[in-house]
């Protein structure tokens, strides 16, 4: 018997630990930017005390949810004085729990736009505000947000970006902590993980 030409295609194979960890950004790739090792997060963080702010304070910790069947984490710095510093997870969730991360994202940065308070990790956290923020076309999605905390009255914009390929997700994440501006993520480093990811 001849096998369909229409045979269901197999599905994308789901990235391991192992596998991350040979497509994640590494030295050389990004001209100007050192890549270092990055402890991973800890077992309890922070947790959001709404629940439709939970998916925010989750990538906040470093483990988006719905729960990545594997996790690498790198610090990413500027060669010259280590500026930017940016953090990066790549997660591996399957294509539909990849999805579901981006849609459940999209979804709080508009309900909790007005902010929330966490509690958990190192102790209550307060987030003046959340926001949605333009990000460059790459990978099969992406989406970006702010989200600006309240440390003793000063605000601390915290930025997120999130690009999917496939089940992979690519998580940036920088901070301004010497003021209100809202702080950059290089496109060229989006650009260069999806590169790698396909």
């Amino acid at each position: 018997m001849t096998p369909s030409s229409e045979a269901p295609v197999a599905p994308e194979k789901d990235l391991s630990t192992t596998d991350l960890e040979k497509v994640i950004l590494a030295k050389g790739d990004v001209s100007g930017f050192n890549v270092g090792p990055m402890e991973p997060p800890p077992l309890q963080g922070e947790t959001a005390d709404k629940a439709e702010c939970i998916p925010i304070t989750a990538v906040i910790n470093g483990k988006p949810e719905p729960v990545a069947q594997a996790s690498v984490y790198r610090q990413l710095t500027g060669a010259g004085d280590g500026r930017p510093a940016v953090s990066e997870f790549l997660t591996a969730h399957g294509a539909q729990g990849a999805a579901t991360v981006l849609s459940r994202l999209r979804t709080a940065v508009e309900a909790c736009e007005r902010g929330f308070t966490s509690s958990g990790g190192e102790g209550p956290s307060a987030y003046k505000s959340v926001k949605k923020l333009s990000v460059a076309k790459v990978g099969d999605d992406a989406f970006a947000y702010q989200v600006t905390g309240d440390f003793e009255g000063d605000s601390v914009p915290l930025v997120f970006q999130v690009v999917r390929s496939g089940g992979t997700l690519a998580t940036f994440y920088t901070a301004n902590l010497e003021g209100p501006q809202t702080p950059t993520i290089p496109s060229a480093l989006l650009a260069a993980q999806i590169a790698k990811l396909k």
